[in-house]
C-alpha cells in the first residue's frame, strides 16, 4: 500500500517538485513507511558536519562500510510516475514508466546519514538546495517499477560514493613504516647539515683570530 502525499506535482519538464502543472498531472505518493530498524550511524558521528581527526575518519569508513541499499529508509523518500520520452516505441509515450525519486535531506541529516554528507552531496548532479534533496529519474525501461528499482540504486550510490569521497583511507603499516623512515632519514640529512654549517663556522672564526 502507498501514503498519499498531499502536495503539488512537479513539472514534467522542469521535473521541479512544487512547480505548476503544464502538461498533465502526475501521480506522486510516497513509499511505504516501515518499522523496520536501519542500519543508523553512530551518535558520534551523526552529528559531525566534517571530518578532522582519525576516529572521525575510523568511525565513517565503519559506518560506510556497512551501509547498504535497505539502510535508506522506505519513508522517506517520494516516488513519483510520469510519462517517458525518448526512444522506446508507444509504450512509454501511453504510460506512466518513469520513476522520479526525491529525497529530503533536511530530515535524514543526523538520524540516518551522518551530517559530514551533506558537503559532498551538494556536488552531485541529483543535489536540490531548496530545500536540500536528491531529485533521481529512471526511465531506462518500459517497467515502472523496474525504473523505480534503479532510481532507488542511483540514490543509494550517489550517497555512498559521497561519503567515501570525504573518508581518508585507513594507513596500512607499509605506509607508516615508510612514513617513519622517510622522517627518519630527513632528521638525518637536517643534522648533517646542521654540522656541517657548525664546522664552517667554527674554521671560519679560528681563522679570523689567528
Amino acid at each position: 500500500m502507498y501514503e498519499d502525499v498531499v502536495r503539488r506535482p512537479w513539472d514534467t519538464q522542469s521535473q521541479k517538485f512544487g512547480a505548476p502543472v503544464r502538461r498533465r498531472a502526475e501521480s506522486i505518493r510516497k513509499l511505504p513507511s516501515t518499522n523496520e530498524l536501519w542500519s543508523r550511524p553512530p551518535p558520534e558521528l551523526a552529528e559531525l558536519r566534517t571530518l578532522e581527526s582519525e576516529k572521525d575518519h575510523a568511525l565513517a569508513r565503519a559506518w560506510v562500510e556497512g551501509f547498504e541499499l535497505g539502510d535508506v529508509p522506505k519513508g522517506a523518500c517520494e516516488v513519483g510516475y510520469s510519462r517517458s520520452s525518448g526512444p522506446g516505441g508507444q509504450h512509454v509515450n501511453k504510460t506512466n514508466s518513469k520513476a522520479s525519486l526525491r529525497c529530503d535531506l533536511g530530515p535524514a541529516l543526523g538520524v540516518w546519514l551522518p551530517r559530514f554528507v551533506l558537503a559532498p552531496l551538494s556536488k552531485s548532479p541529483y543535489y536540490h538546495p531548496n530545500p536540500p534533496s536528491l531529485l533521481v529519474n529512471s526511465q531506462e525501461t518500459r517497467s515502472s517499477m523496474t525504473n523505480l528499482e534503479t532510481a532507488q540504486r542511483k540514490l543509494y550510490e550517489a550517497i555512498f560514493n559521497a561519503a567515501k569521497s570525504v573518508i581518508v583511507g585507513e594507513t596500512t603499516q607499509e605506509t607508516k613504516d615508510r612514513i617513519a623512515a622517510n622522517l627518519k632519514a630527513a632528521k638525518a640529512r637536517l643534522k648533517v647539515a646542521k654540522q656541517k654549517r657548525s664546522a664552517f663556522k667554527a674554521d671560519k672564526n679560528k681563522r679570523n683570530w689567528e
